[in-house]
């Protein structure tokens, strides 16, 4: 999880530079905390529904026929895997043009933590937030997300955190009471 030309680190503290490619993994990890499995079963249960009273409307009350109803199955899952598709078609080019324009993103960030908070540092400021403020925590491929609130994280970047380091951020997120994020609906972390 180490990239030693871009960081420092300390036992309980890291420094590193944000990359374009850290803001799309965090992106994806939150669109894959977003999007659950239970999310999409909804939704098509909801265009199938629509697509069969459209075709009730459009044959003026004549009964659904057996073809009907296995069209609209079709039709649900493929507009729900088409919505599910255009999120992760779209979500690198939005964290690419998000990074450009957030510039406290740019320059030296500093991540130090202990048993009661973490502490977030940056040119432009500071901040200290006890482990009870999550909402709940995310372990995604690249970033681990810490969530304010649904759609609120700060994204630590993995590539800047050794193995102990992540395991002893995920024990105080534990400790705090902090809930893991499902991605698609599944709980991943193994830490």
């Amino acid at each position: 999880m180490t990239d030693t030309l871009q960081t420092e680190q300390a036992e309980n503290a890291v420094r590193f530079q944000y990359t374009e490619d850290d803001m799309v993994a965090a992106h994806a990890a939150w669109w894959s905390g977003s999007a659950s499995w239970q999310t999409f079963l909804k939704f098509g249960v909801i265009i199938g529904l629509l697509y069969i009273g459209l075709v009730y409307v459009a044959n003026w009350g004549n009964p659904t026929t057996p073809p009907q109803i296995a069209g609209a199955l079709l039709v649900a899952i493929v507009v729900t895997l088409a919505g599910f598709a255009i999120g992760y078609v779209i979500t690198p080019r939005r964290a690419r043009k998000m990074y450009r324009q957030h510039k406290a993103l740019g320059g030296e960030h500093q991540i130090e933590w202990d048993d009661d908070a973490i502490r977030m540092k940056s040119g432009i400021g500071s901040s200290e937030l006890p482990w009870t403020i999550f909402h709940c925590w995310l372990d995604g491929p690249g970033s681990l997300l810490l969530y304010q609130a649904n759609n609120l994280f700060h994204a630590i970047p993995k590539r800047g955190l050794s193995d102990a380091q992540f395991r002893d951020i995920i024990r105080c997120l534990r400790a705090a009471g902090v809930p893991e994020k499902p991605r698609f609906g599944f709980l991943r972390s193994g830490a």
